[in-house]
């Protein structure tokens, strides 16, 4: 007698699905909702599953979700709802891996076009300027998004310390908010554009200008750009000398006054007279010097302040006739 046996092998076999929107706009929140369904005849053990949020897609508490499930019978099911937010322009493509015991490994990609504008603001320009210098600043505004931004503004404010000049493109200033505000109209996805605006430094020290970018949609973008505004030194020479015939015996004074007309001291400032061999030197006043080969060489002025004066006097004495004339050098930091 033949007896025939038949054993049947019980296994878990899970089916793993997902919907979401094709489509979403910048900063809607969607959710993506996965199904899970044991169709096998036996038990599916330590079943988890991990979702991996692409960049166009933000969650509220991290990138990368793990979220277990344990157990799952026969014919049982089970739904993850996971929301979401859409944060950049373009396709973003959502990994979700369903894992389990005895070798269950499933993925599922999830691709959602999101549609919206982005905006990229970048600044150019000099960050180490002079005061009094006029200046030209940049704004460069892209729209990186895949769609259009129907209405650009750019508000610059203009530091304490800085004055507007001039602005391009139909540029505004407003005092109470001390910013350039600038309405461009639509800017199409892809495009770029610029502003500028001229301006010029009144005091020293670092200063911080903002420039933001806005659409009507909701997208935004700032940036803060810092200047160091410096000092400048600027010395002129001033005489004030006898001129006309002098006759052989007479003296005559001349005064020279180094000025610094800048913003910075002048630094280390050294001046050298030469005279003429007509003219005899009686007298020195403003400083110690030195005397030779008819050089006057006065001793280093360590700083002359912005606005300051160095004075320096000569009496000296006509002892042949001639067509004199003296000749001043002046050296500093700046000069060299």
């Amino acid at each position: 007698t033949e007896v025939a046996a038949e054993i049947i092998v019980a296994a878990p076999q899970l089916s793993f699905t997902a919907k979401a929107p094709r489509q979403a706009r910048m900063g809607e929140t969607l959710e993506m909702t996965f199904l899970l369904k044991n169709t096998g005849a036996a038990p599916a053990t330590n079943v988890s599953v991990r979702d991996i949020v692409p960049p166009g897609l933000k969650h509220e508490a991290a990138s990368d979700i793990e979220c277990p499930i344990g157990k799952l019978a026969p014919n049982e099911t089970r739904e993850i709802v996971l929301s979401v937010t859409a944060v950049k322009p373009g396709k973003a493509t959502n990994r979700a891996i369903l894992t389990g015991d005895g070798g269950i490994n499933q993925e599922l990609e999830t691709t959602i076009e999101i549609i919206g504008e982005q905006l990229v603001l970048t600044r150019s320009g000099q960050n180490r300027i002079y005061v009094d210098r006029p200046v030209v600043f940049t704004n460069n505004i892209r729209n990186d998004g895949n769609a259009d931004v129907k209405q650009v503004r750019i508000a610059e404010v203009v530091p304490a310390g800085m004055e507007l000049l001039e602005a391009s493109d139909g540029g505004r200033f407003d005092p109470v908010q001390r910013a350039i505000v600038w309405d461009l109209g639509v800017l199409p996805a892809g495009a770029e554009t610029a502003v500028s605006s001229k301006l010029v430094a009144r005091t020293t020290g670092t200063l911080q200008a903002k420039v933001t970018a806005t659409g009507p949609a909701g997208s935004t973008a700032s940036v803060k750009a810092d200047v160091d505004v410096i000092g400048r030194p600027e010395l002129q020479i001033e005489t004030v000398s006898r001129t006309g015939v002098v006759a052989v015996g007479d003296r005559l004074t001349s005064k020279i006054q180094l000025k610094n007309h800048g913003s910075a001291p002048a630094n280390n400032v050294s001046l050298n007279i030469r005279l003429p061999r007509e003219l005899k030197l009686v007298e020195v006043r403003g400083g110690q010097y030195s005397l030779r080969d008819n050089v006057i060489a006065f001793e280093t002025v360590n700083a002359i302040g912005p606005k300051e004066t160095a004075a320096f006097e000569l009496v000296m004495e006509a002892v042949a006739e001639a067509d004199a004339q003296m000749n001043l050098e002046i050296s500093a930091d700046h000069l060299s």
